[in-house]
């Protein structure tokens, strides 16, 4: 992936012109053609050198590459448009390189990124709208590191040209510059792979009130592989995860749920040790110790939902992948099967929603977007 808050990186120029920006404006570095450069933080500064290890300049602003015309290669994977190399303005000892591309271009690489190219065009088409309505809704999410999007999870996948594909470009094409709207503003159209049966509110979830087009209903993810799952943790993975949380309770003797969403998934998590009790957040608490979801349970025939330690570990039996809000792009994958079209699979999982194909987002728009660190 592309480089975010690390020391260095390498970048494969086919040919343009690198220009850095400087008080009395941009001021060009050089052109180049078919060469690799290293980037490096050097002193809160940014310093380039040559293949051969000889230095080419040191730089305090941003450094672009301009008149591009041919695909980037940053670590090795090629992407669209252009890219800006700056200092990390939350760590100046570090450094992003970030592509800019225009928005469909950038969906090309998003949709086969998050959905199977293989799946039917229809799923492919609702990720698409899905993805592009994130993306603009969400723009400048990331304002204060200097770009507008994460290329992981925490935004959307974008792993660059290798992952695009003809069917997901087609679904790309046939829904150019639709987004989905809710009050005159594009939804954060969220999406996850699999619920384990049912999709859930943000509010519930997220214990908020923005997104009230994200509701309930039935998933059809029964052929997902993460549908039902089943994972042990040692009593020191729990323990670990616990001081991420910065919460040392010592041996964990009781993990059990103690608030519930209406479909099950669990909002708080109560954790007894041999230093005392804490209740954690259930979502902070998944990622702590790397859980697939918020739906878990014990075994079935414990309605108590209090996991008891065994020799093993913890034991927790759930279901689904993901935060459970929006479009299950599993559950799009069978409802596309099932003969659905892709508005009609968007409107299941985003009520009080319309479509909007405005002009302006016709591909028109650049998209500013800081792939994940490779470090």
């Amino acid at each position: 992936g592309i480089v975010v808050d690390q020391k260095q990186a390498s970048v494969y120029i086919p040919n343009g012109t690198l220009f850095v920006e400087t008080e009395n404006g941009k001021k060009e570095i050089g052109t180049f053609t078919d060469k690799n450069i290293t980037v490096k933080n050097e002193n809160n500064s940014l310093v380039l050198y040559h293949e051969n290890g000889k230095p080419i300049g040191i730089y305090k602003g941003k450094i672009t590459l301009d008149d591009n015309l041919s695909p980037v290669a940053i670590n090795g994977k090629k992407f669209r448009g252009e890219l800006e190399i700056l200092i990390n303005p939350k760590n100046p000892s570090a450094l992003h390189v970030v592509n800019e591309v225009m928005l469909e271009d950038y969906l090309k690489s998003v949709v086969p990124s998050e959905s199977p190219a293989s799946w039917p065009l229809e799923s492919l088409k609702a990720q698409a709208v899905a993805a592009r309505t994130y993306a603009v809704g969400n723009w400048k999410r990331r304002d204060d590191l200097g770009f507008d999007l994460m290329s992981t999870v925490s935004d959307q996948m974008y792993t660059g040209i290798e992952a695009e594909r003809d069917s997901s470009s087609q679904a790309v094409k046939e829904t150019t510059g639709e987004v989905m709207i809710s009050n005159g503003k594009p939804i954060n159209a969220l999406f996850f792979s699999c619920s384990g049966g049912y999709t859930d509110s943000a509010q519930e979830v997220w214990n908020t009130d923005e997104y009230p087009y994200i509701q309930p209903v039935k998933d059809f993810d029964q052929n997902a592989p993460k549908h039902k799952w089943e994972k042990t943790f040692t009593n020191q993975d729990i323990q670990k995860g616990l001081v991420q949380l910065g919460h040392d309770i010592g041996e964990i003797k009781e993990i059990k749920g103690i608030e519930f969403t209406p479909q099950n998934r669990v909002k708080k998590v109560e954790l007894t040790g041999s230093k005392g009790k804490v209740v954690v957040d259930s979502n902070k608490f998944r990622f702590a110790i790397g859980l697939a979801s918020t739906l878990w349970t014990v075994k079935p025939e414990d309605a108590g939902k209090t996991i008891k330690k065994s020799a093993a570990g913890f034991v927790f039996n759930g279901g689904g992948w993901g935060h459970g809000l929006g479009m299950s792009q599993w559950g799009a994958n069978q409802m596309s099967k099932d003969g659905k079209e892709y508005k009609e699979i968007l409107k299941r999982s985003n009520s009080i929603v319309r479509w909007s194909a405005a002009p302006e987002l016709q591909g028109a728009i650049p998209c500013l977007c800081e792939p994940e660190s490779t470090g």
